[in-house]
């Protein structure tokens, strides 16, 4: 069995539609029920990108967990049953992260990645590029989203819970601040390209173009809903 200073955890932030609101921002515009199936199929879209990432790399090289927003419930085992699951802790988002994060790290995890629910345009390819990186013990890569916040975060390194928290979230500065606050504890910054994360109904016109490209099941579902919206 391999020993997990070897491997990389991919953590998926995700909700549990039946127990927690999702994509509200976007429900807003095009109501909460489809805000919710498009949650729905971003998730089916991420899985499908999942399991092409796996198929490319050796076996137990990654491990994936499902990140969840809420405590416990016997649902969890049922909706998050295909890969490995953590529970966020603490009240605000910075100490969700850190929480998951660094619970990682302490299980000896050479890489953490952390990915959203809300980026499917996101392929196998770019985890796979985020996975085979080499960093060094104090380095890091972001990807900046259009909205301020991030899409993705990538290190190794130990990072405490007061960095994680001296940071302002859901601000149009928020992975600007974070560099400022790792880069003033020397940390090196590795910045990968720009993305979006769905939030309102333009990110959605940027999704469909993302998508045309991409022919799976799973992408080619998720396009044929935002046709018919």
């Amino acid at each position: 069995m391999l020993s997990n200073k070897n491997k990389t955890a991919i953590a998926i932030f995700v909700k549990t539609p039946e127990l927690s609101p999702v994509k509200t921002r976007l429900g807003g515009e095009i109501g909460l029920k489809k805000a919710g199936e498009f949650y729905k199929l971003s998730i089916q879209k991420i899985r499908k990108e999942i399991e092409l990432l796996l198929n490319e790399i050796k076996f137990g090289e990654v491990d994936v967990y499902w990140s969840l927003s809420e405590a416990f419930t016997p649902l969890h085992a049922l909706k998050w049953n295909d890969h490995k699951r953590i529970h966020q802790k603490g009240e605000g988002l910075g100490e969700k992260i850190s929480s998951v994060y660094n619970g990682l790290i302490d299980k000896g995890y050479k890489k953490v990645i952390l990915l959203g629910g809300d980026s499917p345009q996101l392929s196998y390819k770019d985890y796979l590029s985020w996975v085979t990186q080499p960093l060094f013990d104090n380095e890091y890569m972001i990807g900046p989203a259009d909205d301020g916040g991030f899409y993705t975060f990538v290190s190794g390194a130990p990072i405490s819970q007061e960095l994680w928290c001296s940071v302002e979230y859901s601000q149009d500065n928020t992975a600007l601040s974070l560099i400022e606050v790792l880069e003033s504890n020397k940390f090196i910054t590795q910045k990968l390209p720009p993305t979006f994360d769905v939030d309102y109904k333009t990110d959605l016109d940027k999704l469909m173009s993302q998508l045309q490209l991409q022919n799976h099941p799973a992408a080619v579902n998720l396009r044929e809903f935002l046709q018919e919206l």
